[in-house]
């Protein structure tokens, strides 16, 4: 059985070296042997990182922690009574009242702590309306209200092909709005494509114009694409420049790739080109 369980834990440390590295397998051979040990280094490890982040926060909470776990109802009891003194000492004529609820929390304090509950969850009841209201409102409209009306269909391919191609958003190049839904975008891209299709329509304009629309519909189709699109409209691109910095982007990476120089070697180290052997 021992020399099973000694090629157990020999097995065990060759994995952990090999996927964590010799850190890797020490700790797990110091869990094995050592459980209760390695969670409490853990547990240091995590509370110095965290004083180390946050100090005063970190030193509140471990005096709290200390206190209650020593004292559990005294420790809770002592905290709130320093924060009435705090209190009272800017507004002394709460000291009356909080002593008497001091005096009442010390002798009844489960009814107490109920009376207590009930109250911070009746003042948290304003921003509970607020927050099931905005809930509501993403549910409704995910992508914002409209503000004014919803442009006009294009009922002609003349007028598609001057939509799309004087359009300065992709909102616009669909002849949508920001605030449309996914099938509403949906359908403005089907119509346009459907109007600039080049065995539709036969201008010369409609191939650059159904090619706009399809980079558009490209760069809303998905909701991660969608909402990168919007963060750059709402950011540093401003009105209208949004359009010419894509195709700015557009045009490097192109421009990199014709120069062939990706910067990653195409082999190995020390490994030369061989010429094509001439037959």
């Amino acid at each position: 059985m021992l020399p099973q369980v000694g090629l157990g834990l020999w097995g065990l440390a060759m994995w952990g070296s090999w996927k964590f590295g010799l850190g890797g397998s020490a700790l797990l051979l110091l869990f094995n042997y050592f459980p209760t040990v390695s969670l409490v280094l853990l547990g240091v490890a995590i509370w110095l990182l965290f004083l180390l982040t946050l100090p005063k926060p970190a030193l509140l909470l471990t005096e709290f922690a200390i206190v209650t776990y020593y004292f559990p109802f005294m420790g809770p009891y002592l905290h709130f009574l320093a924060f009435v003194l705090l209190l009272c000492s800017s507004m002394p004529v709460l000291l009356i009242p909080g002593g008497i609820g001091m005096a009442l929390l010390y002798f009844f304090p489960r009814v107490m702590s109920a009376l207590i509950g009930l109250f911070l969850l009746w003042q948290c009841l304003p921003l509970f309306a607020y927050l099931k209201e905005a809930f509501l409102k993403l549910i409704e409209a995910p992508y914002g209200v409209l503000e004014g009306e919803p442009p006009l269909k294009i009922k002609s391919s003349e007028e598609a092909v001057a939509t799309a191609l004087a359009g300065k958003t992709h909102y616009e190049v669909l002849n949508s709005h920001r605030a449309a839904t996914s099938l509403e975008l949906k359908a403005c891209y089907k119509r346009m494509a459907l109007m600039l299709h080049p065995d539709k329509n036969p201008e010369q304009a409609a191939a650059d114009a159904f090619k706009k629309v399809s980079d558009a519909w490209d760069a809303l189709s998905t909701s991660l694409h969608r909402a990168e699109y919007d963060a750059g409209l709402d950011g540093a691109l401003g009105d209208g420049d949004d359009e010419s910095h894509a195709e700015a982007e557009k045009e490097e990476v192109r421009e990199f790739a014709r120069s062939g120089d990706t910067g990653v070697p195409s082999g190995p180290p020390g490994l030369k080109k061989r010429k094509p052997k001439r037959h």
